[in-house]
């Protein structure tokens, strides 16, 4: 059951929770900054991001996703976290259809021609209204990358 079918007490899989947090953190949020978005130490939420546990209470999985829910779409403000999480092969929050889901595997991309590994995301993040060049910081990439490849697939 998910957890706004249970009770806050209630122990379910940590796995969404920690999906969650490394995406959060591949989007620029440090735990510092989730620690007081969330009302925890930024250790904990280092412990749940790990995850050290294969459990987590029903009420912390939804404040981490109603966390995750608000900030998905908006860059945090630490590139160097982005940075550090992309290293660990932490997907991005877009990178996901069933983020709960164990045997999801994040979307990254393809080695089909013409497709970027960032294409997806730069389409749902053009959806919600954002412009090309902070879809461009966002995502990490030179704006000459983005302009290029935006223009090439509508020549396509």
């Amino acid at each position: 059951p998910h957890a706004v079918e249970l009770g806050p007490g209630a122990m379910i899989s940590s796995l969404g929770t920690a999906r969650r947090l490394q995406s959060l953190a591949r989007a620029g949020y440090g735990v510092e900054f989730l620690g007081d978005e969330l009302g925890m130490k930024f250790q904990h939420v280092n412990y749940l991001r790990a995850p050290r546990s294969k459990k987590v209470t029903a009420s912390t999985a939804r404040k981490v996703d109603q966390l995750f829910r608000r900030l998905q779409m908006e860059p945090g403000p630490s590139k160097q976290v982005a940075r550090l999480a992309e290293k660990k092969g932490w997907p991005p929050p877009m990178a996901w259809d069933d983020i709960d889901n164990p045997d999801e595997k994040p979307k990254l991309g393809g080695k089909t021609p013409g497709y970027c590994y960032w294409w997806r995301d730069y389409e749902h993040l053009k959806a919600f209204g954002m412009n090309d060049k902070a879809i461009a910081e966002r995502l990490g990439i030179p704006w000459s990358t983005l302009y290029q490849t935006v223009h090439r697939k509508k020549a396509a």
